[in-house]
């Protein structure tokens, strides 16, 4: 009896491995920190040890997939994020604040698309980041922009500042250079189908120099006067002429709650690959609040030094303002607590290292 439980057992073994042979998992991240000094912080300047990244998010994964035949795969991705700093597991823009806080969905992918269902990436703010000047880089960038604009509006709880998107369902097709996406979150509120919920779209068409994406999402709130929400639109042009990539986009951010203010930003910029290990980077952003007048204006530098294919050295250096007036809620510059005060000047650098695995 025990002779037969066990050639039962080394049977499922071997079945299980044959299994698992047919499909593949990778573990991956990316570690990001520096330091950071800021002026005009509480009344002076603030040198801080940037633990949530100052150029890259520092993230975690599993990623993998499994032929099913007939062109059809099994997908799944678990991601999350952390403070380099501290240790401890990442909320704010970087994840929803859960382990895997940045995507936790499974989906299948064939010739005619890919359907993902679960916690994702939302398709406008992806369109977005791809004509980002400097590539949405957690420190003085387009990300800056898009937070201000979209977390004043209070967004509802199956999204955290409409970047990361929960209990989504979502199809992604390419067709030659054009890809897009279309992204519906559910509310999951009680006796209510829509309340909370949230549809994107994104897109972009690339071939080897010009770029253009364009995106748009919508939330509906609880209701009128309850959690509130936003509709947003963006649109951007790249062009790569040489060494020298050229960008630039428009963002706009409208309420769905009256009384909230209406926001639109424009970016212009661009890298330069000095050398084949050098990259310089420079942007303009100005953010204006539609409704109270008031204005966010930044100019910002940056340079990466590549010591390998997986780690590099980078320097940013940062001028931003806030009108005196007529700006809607506050406004950061970084994701390690830079604030901007009305009618000041902040003047910041970072430095740090990044590296992938």
């Amino acid at each position: 009896m025990k002779k037969r439980t066990l050639i039962a057992g080394a049977h499922a073994l071997l079945c299980s491995a044959g299994a698992l042979a047919q499909g593949s998992a990778t573990l991956y991240g990316q570690l990001d920190t520096g330091l950071e000094s800021l002026s005009h912080q509480g009344g002076g300047s603030r040198t801080f040890f940037a633990g949530a990244g100052a150029s890259a998010p520092t993230l975690f994964g599993f990623r993998g997939s499994e032929d099913l035949g007939g062109g059809l795969s099994a997908i799944f991705l678990l991601e999350g994020s952390m403070n380099v700093g501290s240790g401890a597991t990442n909320t704010g823009v970087n994840s929803n604040g859960g382990f895997f806080g940045r995507a936790a969905y499974v989906g299948a992918k064939a010739d005619v698309g890919t359907f993902k269902f679960g916690l994702q990436l939302d398709p406008a703010f992806i369109s977005y980041l791809e004509t980002d000047p400097r590539g949405m880089a957690q420190s003085f960038s387009g990300l800056q922009a898009w937070i201000n604009s979209i977390a004043p509006q209070t967004t509802p709880s199956t999204t955290t500042v409409n970047i990361f998107d929960q209990n989504a369902v979502s199809y992604s097709f390419s067709a030659g250079p054009f890809n897009g996406t279309a992204l519906y979150s559910f509310g999951n509120a009680a006796n209510s189908a829509g309340s909370n919920s949230l549809w994107s779209l994104g897109g972009s068409y690339k071939n080897d120099a010009l770029q253009i994406s364009a995106g748009a999402f919508k939330d509906k709130p609880a209701s009128a006067t309850g959690t509130g929400a936003a509709s947003e639109w963006n649109l951007g042009l790249g062009y790569k002429i040489s060494a020298l990539t050229l960008k630039a986009n428009y963002l706009s951010v409208q309420p769905n709650v009256p009384g909230n203010s209406q926001f639109g930003t424009w970016g212009l910029g661009g890298e330069y690959a000095a050398t084949g290990l050098l990259t310089l980077n420079a942007a303009f952003y100005s953010s204006k609040d539609k409704t109270l007048g008031g204005s966010v204006k930044t100019f910002t530098f940056g340079a990466d030094y590549a010591l390998s294919k997986r780690t590099a050295l980078y320097g940013q250096w940062v001028s931003a303002r806030q009108s005196a007036s007529g700006w809607s809620g506050g406004a950061i510059v970084d994701q390690n607590g830079g604030l901007l005060s009305a009618g000041q000047t902040v003047s910041g650098l970072a430095v740090g290292i990044r590296h992938s695995f």
